[in-house]
């Protein structure tokens, strides 16, 4: 039979009473709000005395909300709602309504239905993305209370619409814990950026520090003339070449030219050429693309582009492989590199420094080193004189480097060296150069049992006293030997005996005069026959 003018009035009403909620439960961003709405919505739409939304929780329907007419909070007792019946409805995924709680045979079960007396219950589960997440359960005591088909209806209704709305919510609140987390990190990223940043001005400050002119340590001749080339050369940015035997400190000058220079804040990058194949050199240089060669799974930029807008310093250019030279000028003369496996070049912003001990000019004539290239690395030349040919420094780097032992292992006074010990280091020709010099130095004051370094402590490293022996190699050289001339043997009795004079016979007065403890000196005297 068609319905009556006034049912579809009261359906209509009823439609646009779930619009009006359903705008309710859709402006409801979170999930406590939204169930709010839900339960509130229902007991007035129901007429119900009392409302309940329970939710799964670790298997079993819990208490979310519990609630009655006008949106008063229930407490204590009035707060029990019929778990038996939530879990009927959640497992059955159907409505239950009864007008008879007390004789249903459904509930009989069900403790609170009993105890409180409760006359009708309304139940409707909650599904939420298709999922049965808990249930709305509506009772009341008054015999004037039923709930009817209309009612039922209205609430599986608005339990589906209020599902909806929870998901939502739920996206939403997700999202937003979500956003807070990522800001959470971002603060936390920017207070690491910061430090890094704090960190890094600090290693670029002390790596200035370093390596400013007085890192260079020589008031020679030969150091003169490197100074007022550096001076000149820093300010500017075309390409220097540093020419040197092996040890000389080509590294220490170019590194002076960056920190010194206009790219000082920019990055230093280094590459030795001799000490990679030809294969691994050019993709170090220039990068690879992914499946270039073997071993390549990924695309890698080079040295070239790690070095952009900084320094790009070539260690012992002279090795470079023929084939990859004119690569090489191409770069440093139209700023372009090519990764090995692709065609189109990038352009690069550096400055090039390259350093070599090996005679370029006889390798451009021998055809193993390509003309053009050298005259695009030879703008600006810089020679470092070996260590032979500027003795007068030998004191000046020696205090140099027993300073940087000092400050490495946090000594506020740094080892000394006698002048006789000294003049032993003028007899030897150090074809290693500076590198040469500051390792024996590090050996002597490693092995050094005063805050001296003696004559004697010099001739007891064996491997540079036999350097030096009889005038070592200047002596060799036709150099007019010292006094130290004759044996090791007979040099560190002589030096015992003026000790032990100079000391009226006490040994342990002679030991501090030399440099060392008392027990030392008592073992030289036993191995050299003088106990």
């Amino acid at each position: 039979a068609p319905e009556s003018a006034a049912a579809l009035e009261a359906r209509v009403r009823d439609l646009e009473r779930l619009l009006e909620i359903n705008r309710s439960l859709n402006s409801a961003r979170a999930p406590h709000d939204v169930l709010a709405v839900l339960l509130d919505t229902a007991v007035d739409l129901s007429g119900a005395e009392r409302g309940f939304v329970l939710l799964e929780k670790a298997g079993r329907p819990e208490v979310e909300l519990a609630r009655g007419a006008g949106g008063t909070e229930l407490a204590g007792d009035e707060r029990e709602a019929s778990r038996d019946v939530a879990r009927r409805v959640m497992a059955g995924g159907a409505p239950l309504r009864t007008l008879d709680a007390a004789g249903d045979a459904r509930l009989r079960d069900s403790r609170s239905v009993h105890a409180l007396r409760i006359r009708s219950v309304l139940a409707v589960p909650i599904r939420v993305r298709g999922e049965t997440a808990g249930a709305l359960v509506l009772d009341s005591r008054h015999a004037a209370v039923g709930f009817d088909e209309r009612a039922e209806e209205l609430v599986v209704q608005l339990a589906d619409q209020a599902g909806i709305a929870l998901a939502n919510a739920s996206l939403i609140d997700e999202l937003e814990r979500q956003a807070e987390e990522i800001r959470r990190l971002n603060l936390q990223l920017a207070e690491e950026v910061e430090q890094q940043r704090v960190e890094l001005l600090e290693k670029q400050s002390n790596l200035e520090l370093r390596y400013r002119f007085d890192s260079l340590v020589g008031a020679s001749g030969p150091m003169q003339r490197l100074y007022r080339a550096l001076d000149k050369l820093i300010p500017t940015e075309i390409p220097v070449l540093i020419t040197g035997e092996s040890g000389t400190g080509k590294d220490l000058v170019a590194r002076v030219l960056h920190y010194n220079g206009p790219r000082r804040e920019q990055r230093f990058v280094t590459v030795n050429c001799a000490a990679l194949t030809d294969t691994l050199l050019e993709s170090e240089l220039f990068g690879h693309r992914r499946g270039a060669f073997t071993g390549a799974d990924r695309d890698r930029g080079g040295l070239f582009e790690q070095a952009d807008g900084g320094t790009l310093f070539l260690d012992e250019i002279g090795e470079m492989p023929l084939h990859l030279q004119p690569k090489l000028l191409r770069a440093i003369q139209f700023g372009e590199v090519r990764r090995v496996g692709e065609d189109a070049p990038r352009h690069v912003d550096v400055r090039i420094v390259a350093a070599t001990n090996r005679d370029l000019r006889a390798l451009v004539a021998e055809r193993r080193f390509r003309e053009d290239l050298y005259y695009r690395l030879d703008v600006g030349r810089v020679h470092l004189a070996p260590l032979r040919e500027r003795l007068e420094d030998l004191g000046l780097l020696v205090d140099h480097f027993l300073e940087q032992i000092a400050a490495r292992e946090g000594r506020e006074t740094p080892l000394r060296i006698e002048p006789a010990a000294l003049r032993l280091f003028t007899r030897h020709d150090w074809p290693g150069n500076v590198r040469e010099l500051e390792n024996e130095i590090v050996r002597l004051a490693a092995f050094c049992d005063g805050p001296l370094i003696t004559e004697v402590d010099v001739l007891e490293n064996t491997a540079f006293a036999e350097k030096v022996a009889g005038g070592g190699d200047r002596a060799a050289a036709g150099a007019e030997p010292g006094p130290e001339a004759g044996t090791l043997e007979r040099l560190e009795i002589e030096r015992i005996r003026e000790a032990l004079r100079e000391a009226g016979g006490n040994r342990t007065r002679a030991a501090r005069i030399l440099g060392i403890d008392r027990s030392t000196l008592y073992r030289k005297l036993k191995r050299l026959g003088e106990a």
